[in-house]
């Protein structure tokens, strides 16, 4: 089973799944929204053992965290919803 949701949702899944007594029966493929995080695994491990986790590559574009913590009103204009 593919899951996208938040690590809150996934680890209520993962105790739903040992209240049913379905442990082993599902495989998982988890998104990067819920896969790593230790929320879903602590006291779920024998739920998510064996789950695929996908976890795209992000890499820092320089400037960009200076250029977004320096925007005001002011100096973006073009942007409409910036308020």
């Amino acid at each position: 089973c593919i899951i996208f949701g938040s690590d809150q949702e996934v680890a209520g899944v993962m105790r739903a799944v040992r209240r049913c007594n379905a442990t082993g029966v599902f495989s998982w493929i988890g998104s990067d929204g819920w896969s790593a995080r230790g929320l879903v695994s602590d006291n779920n491990e024998p739920e998510v053992e064996g789950t695929l986790s996908v976890q795209p590559q992000a890499n820092p574009v320089d400037g960009f965290e200076d250029y977004f913590l320096n925007l005001t009103v002011e100096n973006n204009r073009r942007n409409p919803w910036f308020v």
